[in-house]
C-alpha cells in the first residue's frame, strides 16, 4: 500500500512538472515566434528601402494590412455561416460541367412557399464564385427569402456562350426544383 501511494504521488508530481514544462515550452515558443516575426519585418523594411521603395509606400501597405485586419472578423463570421449553417445547402449539382453547382440559402421558417432570388456573381467573366453571394444569402434568408447562388465556368474554362449556357441551365434548374426546398417557382 505504501509503494502504491509513493507511485501515485510520484505520478502526480511528474504530471504537474510535465504541465509546467509544457506551459514554459509554449511561452518559449511564443517568444521565439514574436522575435522571428520582428526580425523578418525589420529585414523586409530594409530590403524594401534598398530596392527603392519609399516609406510612403510602406506606410500605405501597412495601412492596407490594418484595413484587412479590421475587416477580418466580418469575413470570418460569414465564412463560419457558409460552412457550418444548417440553412445553407452547398454545391447542388445542376449540370455536367465541374463548376455547374449552386448554393441555396434557406430561411429558418419553412412554413409556406417562399419567394426565390437567383444570384449570379459578376467578375468580368474571369473571376467569380458562388460563395461570394453568401452575405446576400444570409441577409435575405433572414427576411424569409430563398437565395440560389449559381456558379458557372469562367474564362479560360469556357467561352462566353458556355457561361451563358451554364447560367441559363442553373436558372432552369432552380425554377424546376425549388419547390422541393420550399420555394415558389412562380
Amino acid at each position: 500500500m505504501k509503494n502504491q501511494t509513493r507511485r501515485r504521488i510520484g505520478r502526480d508530481i511528474s504530471i504537474r512538472s510535465f504541465c509546467s514544462e509544457r506551459q514554459q515550452s509554449f511561452g518559449r515558443e511564443v517568444r521565439h515566434a514574436a522575435a522571428e516575426t520582428a526580425l523578418i519585418t525589420r529585414l523586409s523594411f530594409k530590403l524594401l528601402r534598398y530596392l527603392g521603395v519609399g516609406y510612403i509606400w510602406m506606410t500605405k501597405f501597412l495601412a492596407l494590412g490594418c484595413y484587412a485586419m479590421l475587416l477580418m472578423p466580418g469575413f470570418l463570421q460569414v465564412a463560419y455561416y457558409y460552412f457550418f449553417s444548417s440553412q445553407v445547402r452547398r454545391s447542388i449539382v445542376y449540370g455536367d460541367q465541374p463548376r455547374n453547382r449552386l448554393d441555396l440559402y434557406l430561411p429558418i421558417n419553412n412554413a409556406g412557399l417562399k419567394p426565390v432570388v437567383v444570384f449570379i456573381t459578376g467578375g468580368a467573366w474571369i473571376i467569380g464564385y458562388k460563395a461570394w453571394g453568401s452575405l446576400l444569402g444570409l441577409q435575405l434568408a433572414e427576411k424569409d427569402f430563398i437565395v440560389a447562388c449559381i456558379d458557372y465556368r469562367n474564362f479560360p474554362q469556357g467561352t462566353i456562350s458556355d457561361m451563358v449556357k451554364d447560367t441559363s441551365q442553373g436558372i432552369s434548374f432552380v425554377l424546376n426544383n425549388i419547390a422541393e426546398y420550399g420555394g415558389d417557382p412562380n
